[in-house]
Parts: C-alpha cells; structure tokens; sequence
C-alpha cells in the first residue's frame, strides 16, 4: 500500500507536532457513519497520545498504556485514521498537499474491522499529508 508523509500540521497535540514529519503506510479504506473513505494507516515510529482528562482508559490494551510521573495516562499508538477535511477532495496516489482529519487508533481491534467504530479512536487535529514516492512499503513481510 502507499506510503504518505505527515509533513505539516494545522492543528495537533505537542507529542505529534513534535514528530512531524512522520510516515504513514495506507492499510485500508473503511466506510463510517457518515461517510465511506475513512483511511487506516500504520504508523512507521510510535507516537504518544496524552488522553484529554476524563478519557476512559479501560479500554485500552495493557501494552499499550503507561502512566506519567504523576499517574495521567499515556497511549502508545502505532495506527491512525484519516480522512480529507473537505468535502470532494480524497486521498489518492495523484494527490498533493491534501490536508486530512487525523485520529489516532486506541483500540487495535480496529484494523481487523470492516466499519469505522468512533468509539475506538480519539480525534487530534488536521495534517497536511503527500505520497512519498520513495518508499513502497515499511512493513516487514
């Protein structure tokens, strides 16, 4: 699948902004409630989601959480969901400067489904993404 590059950042929390830019490789296009072209994309380098207060943690899988100094949730997310900020725009191989809604997954089981649940991501601003033409997959096989 391609491979996009996060290169700039409208709006986001400090952790991601500060590891812009990242990459992401496109898995799959999922339908949603409120429309059908919602991407999945695997992260190539970690990120760290600090969860606004009162995000319910439970879900989340013990691997995947840790705490700060002061005992405030920490995510390790490793997918993202993205969708166009506008409507009639896409992501697609001939796109360039594509600004998207970028989510991160905190309930994995999401990559194995065939709807987009809202109920497993966590919404965390708008990026600016291109097709990285140098890179085909950076997934092991």
């Amino acid at each position: 699948m391609p491979v996009v590059i996060l290169d700039d950042v409208e709006a986001a929390p400090p952790e991601l902004a500060a590891q812009i830019p990242a990459r992401a490789e496109l898995l799959k296009v999922l339908p949603g409630p409120d429309r059908p072209d919602y991407c999945l994309a695997l992260l190539e380098n970690r990120t760290i989601f600090r969860p606004p207060e009162g995000f319910d943690a439970s879900t989340i899988e013990p691997e995947f959480l840790r705490h700060d100094d002061d005992g405030t949730p920490v995510i390790l997310v490793y997918a993202v969901v993205m969708c166009s900020r506008f409507a009639g725009q896409q992501i697609a191989p001939d796109m360039k400067d594509l600004w998207v809604n970028l989510a991160f997954i905190t309930d994995n089981s999401l990559l194995r489904d065939d709807r987009l649940d809202f109920a497993k991501i966590a919404p965390v601003g708008v990026v600016r993404i291109n097709l990285d033409p140098t890179t085909e997959s950076f997934r092991r096989r």
